[in-house]
């Protein structure tokens, strides 16, 4: 199991559009997580808002990118998988 101290804190500005699911899935963790990190009561996020996700170090740079990504391109990783 990886370790709490291999992870890295990346902050996500919720944009236009985006739901909690997608951007956990972008992110490759679970909403509740989501929750949990931000101390949210609701599965509700507002344009603007900023989220701290917690990823494994060493995808931190790919991860960071999401940040500046276009609806486009945030909707083709989901479709990787």
């Amino acid at each position: 199991p990886a370790k709490v101290f291999d992870k890295k804190r990346v902050m996500y500005t919720v944009k236009s559009g985006d739901v909690l699911g997608n951007i956990a899935d972008w992110f490759d963790v679970t909403p509740q997580q989501i929750k949990s990190w931000n101390k949210l009561k609701s599965n509700n996020v507002r344009i603007g808002q900023k989220l701290i996700i917690w990823v494994p170090g060493k995808k931190f740079a790919q991860y960071n990118k999401i940040n500046g990504m276009t609806k486009e391109q945030k909707s083709a990783l989901r479709k990787k998988d």
